[in-house]
């Protein structure tokens, strides 16, 4: 019979390890390339900082020089940087033409810990200097500026945070990131514009000196190389670095090609809620594992001890009393089932909590979650039905044995409902 292609599994569709690992070389060795794309090198920068700290120094040694003129050069030169590299990346967003891939998590925001204290290190020179420069400045000039960067600042340091705990980043629709970022270069465009203007009208600029001018000029350009550096000079980039990392484990057979090419889909296009509730899925989808084999093991022994309980009350003391062993001994083998699937569910509930919270904030805070939602949420129902089954099962088995039980031995009577307890009703189920 000829293969029907359309009927293959996934795995079958899936590369295989050799051309897997073809494609993260392939795309390590593009994100070298668009890295050297950028034309600073920590050489470079290293070099131009010492010799720029060289003329530096003797001008502040050898030269009279302002503070405030300083600051005013240092400000001027800081904010027309700003607004250029600004309205460049806004303008290179616009011009991308990414598609949409569905996916809304980024896994890594892209810099390091230590680059986001640097540059937060940077906006907070900026709101000092801004505010040293109120009194010869208007203060509607200015108070943008230094509302904007202190914010900045406030959002870098959060940003550390959320690096170093290694947590997903949003991952905007590309249609409503350049929304977002036409909104934002326009927004900037006028803060750091009415900053420089404002300085401009203030008159101070027709005062300062050629060593002013040299000393706030080299520390302006000074602190963007210090930012440029440590940009340059931090870890490899997010992409390169778990790219490398994958090939590793791939070619050393620590992972293996699904999930090699599981690892390469997020660190390339981003993450889906699957992927940030992986680890808690694989739990919730083992604790029902784990509850269906306690199940079927109770079972099976239902089915050997039904053989050898009669279904007639003897009246023979000695057979009476072996019926009595023997049904009770089940019923007590059915209760230490019931105690360790009991604490099986007791952890089930409280994960599946868990998970039922973090879902409607994540749905909530993202649209395109939604419908990631609703798929985990089906898949977890669709695993838990058959131990559901298996629990109806068993509560029917064990309520009949016990019902057989006070039939026969009326002194003696049972009341115990299976998974009764506060507990297990406490979680939800």
């Amino acid at each position: 019979m000829p293969d029907n292609p359309d009927a293959r599994s996934p795995e079958s569709l899936s590369p295989s390890r050799e051309a897997l690992f073809q494609l993260l070389t392939e795309e390590i060795n593009d994100v070298i390339e668009i890295e050297k794309l950028k034309g600073w090198t920590p050489y470079v920068l290293i070099a131009s900082l010492l010799s720029g700290s060289w003329v530096l120094i003797q001008d502040l040694f050898n030269a009279r020089y302002s503070f405030r003129n300083v600051t005013v050069v240092f400000l001027l030169i800081t904010f027309m940087l700003l607004l250029t590299l600004n309205i460049r990346h806004g303008l290179d967003t616009l011009a991308e033409g990414k598609r949409r891939t569905g996916l809304f998590l980024s896994p890594d925001s892209g810099n390091s810990s230590f680059v986001l204290l640097v540059e937060s290190l940077w906006m907070a020179v900026i709101v000092y200097c801004s505010l040293r420069l109120r009194p010869w400045v208007s203060s509607r000039s200015l108070l943008p500026a230094v509302v904007f960067h202190a914010a900045a600042a406030i959002v870098f340091i959060i940003g550390i945070f959320v690096v170093s705990a290694r947590l997903p980043t949003p991952r905007p629709h590309p249609r409503n990131q350049r929304i977002a970022v036409l909104i934002r270069m326009i927004i900037v465009a006028l803060i750091e514009g009415t900053a420089i203007a404002g300085i401009f009208r203030s008159g101070i600029v027709h005062e300062l000196s050629l060593v002013d001018t040299r000393v706030g000029g080299l520390i302006a350009f000074g602190a963007l190389g210090i930012v440029y550096l440590a940009d340059s000079g931090s870890e490899t980039s997010y992409p390169r670095k778990e790219l490398s990392e994958i090939r590793r484990d791939l070619v050393l057979g620590s992972i293996s090609t699904m999930d090699g090419l599981q690892r390469t889909r997020v660190a390339l296009q981003g993450m889906s809620l699957s992927d940030l509730f992986q680890r808690d899925m694989r739990e919730l989808f083992a604790l029902t594992s784990v509850a269906r084999g306690e199940y079927s093991e109770a079972l099976a022994k239902i089915f050997i001890f039904r053989a050898s309980i009669g279904t007639a009350d003897s009246e023979n003391p000695r057979e009476r009393e072996l019926e009595r062993l023997a049904l009770g001994n089940m019923l007590e083998v059915m209760e230490r089932h019931e105690l360790q699937i009991h604490d099986i569910l007791i952890r089930y509930t409280r994960l599946l909590a868990s998970v039922k919270i973090r879902l409607n904030v994540m749905a909530k805070l993202y649209r395109a979650a939604g419908p990631d939602k609703n798929r985990l949420m089906g898949e977890i129902e669709k695993d838990r039905v058959p131990a559901d089954v298996l629990q109806e099962r068993f509560i029917r088995e064990f309520l009949g044995f016990q019902a057989l039980w006070n039939e026969r031995f009326p002194d003696d009577r049972r009341a115990h409902v299976p998974f009764s307890r506060r507990e297990l009703n406490a979680g939800g189920r």
